[in-house]
C-alpha cells in the first residue's frame, strides 16, 4: 500500500529471484529490481534487494554512494 492506497503489480519467480513491476520507492531510495526470496511460507514472504547507487539527501543537496539492501517483510492476513 501506498498512502493507504493498494499496490498493484506483477511478479514471477525465478530460481529463488522475485522479479517484480512494483517500484517499493521510499522518496529517496529506488527500490525496484530483482529480489533475492530470504524465506517464503504460507503465511510470510521476506526478500530482499541489494544494489549500488548514489543517494542525494533532498535538505541538503550532498549525494553519498554505496551499497543499499532494501529488506521486505509481508505477513499474509
Amino acid at each position: 500500500m501506498e498512502d493507504g492506497q493498494p499496490t498493484e503489480g506483477t511478479y514471477q519467480v525465478i530460481d529463488e529471484k522475485l522479479i517484480t513491476d512494483i517500484n517499493f520507492n521510499t522518496g529517496i531510495i529506488d527500490l525496484k529490481g530483482t529480489y533475492t526470496i530470504e524465506e517464503l511460507t504460507d503465511t510470510k514472504l521476506v526478500f530482499y534487494l541489494k544494489k549500488n547507487d548514489t543517494l542525494t539527501d533532498p535538505d541538503s543537496g550532498l549525494s553519498v554512494s554505496g551499497n543499499i539492501k532494501g529488506t521486505l517483510h509481508f505477513q499474509r492476513l
